[in-house]
């Protein structure tokens, strides 16, 4: 191909403009989609909200200048405790949708043009629990994995889900507070408890937590060395028999 017959950077955004308006066709499907119904039911997969009382997710589901709906919201029930999948697109970076944590089935659409604006924009967030990449491009893989700030990232692959234990699931900024950070870790247990001094005991917990901290709590560690392993090379690990 000659250099004449090279195309523009605006003709090149103008395709990927288009590339990214077809997208929609295949998010469309989720209307027809039957799996948001009550728990009770084995073919669930989007089930009813903690609560219907939700002025932030409300809110949400006005349009701002430039916003529309691919899927408009729709209750199932009567009370308002299950909504079916609600895609909306033409999502701005300021808008009060893109910046606010949703604890319901709404899907923001924002377009970008490059790795480096979606990874910027992710990270401008005051939250950062889980984070996804759809790319088989190894380095875009790579660069996205050392950027990105979320608490919880997954490529290729659903990002709801994660298996206490397995995976220890929290995140950075906001999505991380209390005691609770990271469920399956360490701290985790100590909202289930309460912790007083035993009997006749003379530590000074202030001081005693400030070296134990410098000691252990302050570095990074793995307390499950092999699951690691095994969740990244898969098959290839090979595990000694217990004899």
């Amino acid at each position: 191909m000659s250099e004449k017959n090279l195309p523009t950077i605006e003709e090149v955004f103008s395709w990927m403009r288009k590339l990214y308006v077809e997208s929609y066709a295949g998010l469309t499907q989720l209307e027809k989609d039957e799996q948001h119904m009550y728990g009770t039911m084995v073919t669930t997969i989007v089930g009813p909200m903690i609560t219907n009382q939700n002025d932030i997710l409300l809110k949400a589901m006005q349009l701002e200048p430039g916003e529309e709906w691919l899927i408009a919201p729709e209750f199932v029930d009567e009370k308002k405790y299950i909504l079916k999948p609600t895609v909306k697109i033409g999502v701005k970076p300021g808008s009060y949708t893109f910046r606010t944590e949703l604890f319901a089935p709404l899907l923001a659409v924002t377009p970008f043009d490059t790795l480096e604006e979606a990874v910027r924009l992710v990270n401008s967030l005051d939250y950062g629990l889980t984070s996804g990449l759809q790319s088989l491009d190894e380095q875009e893989q790579a660069y996205w994995k050392n950027h990105i700030m979320a608490g919880n990232l997954y490529i290729n692959r659903g990002i709801t889900g994660a298996i206490v234990n397995r995976q220890p699931f929290g995140g950075m900024k906001l999505s991380a507070f209390g005691p609770g950070l990271k469920a399956g870790g360490p701290n985790y247990c100590m909202q289930f408890m309460t912790v007083t001094d035993k009997p006749g005991s003379t530590t000074d917990y202030k001081k005693s937590y400030a070296e134990w901290y410098e000691r252990e709590f302050c570095h990074a560690r793995n307390i499950q060395p092999h699951s690691n392993e095994y969740h990244r090379y898969g098959s290839q690990i090979e595990v000694p028999e217990v004899e």
